[in-house]
């Protein structure tokens, strides 16, 4: 899991308490540079598992990807993790809010668990 360890390095980006994740400028948000950052280093990855969706709805079908992180194996990671970059397409300011929420952080606890 080399190719990981940058990705690592944002764990602390994330445990900063009161980051502004983006501002809107206009009906479009505008991401903190180290978020956008942390989205290319994710890009730059295999992680992005390309058939996401069916993945989650076979393995978690409550689709409570919160609560499956702690126990997640790697490819589960990977299919939540697609999920919580992808969102950005369909909704403008996602990833500010999957960040607020932590879920970016417990991802990347978890990868870091499974990486030893």
């Amino acid at each position: 899991m080399h190719t990981y360890i940058q990705l690592l390095n944002y764990i602390s980006y994330f445990e900063e308490e009161n980051i502004e994740f983006c501002r809107w400028e206009g009906m479009y948000p505008k991401y903190d540079e180290k978020m956008d950052e942390f989205i290319k280093e994710v890009y730059k990855t295999d992680l992005l598992k390309s058939d996401y969706l069916p993945y989650l709805d076979e393995k978690l079908s409550d689709r409570d990807y919160t609560a499956a992180i702690p126990t997640a194996d790697f490819e589960l990671l990977r299919a939540i993790l697609t999920f919580y970059v992808r969102q950005e397409r369909f909704c403008d300011g996602a990833w500010a809010n999957s960040a607020k929420e932590g879920m970016f952080l417990r991802i990347l606890n978890r990868l870091k668990e499974l990486d030893g």
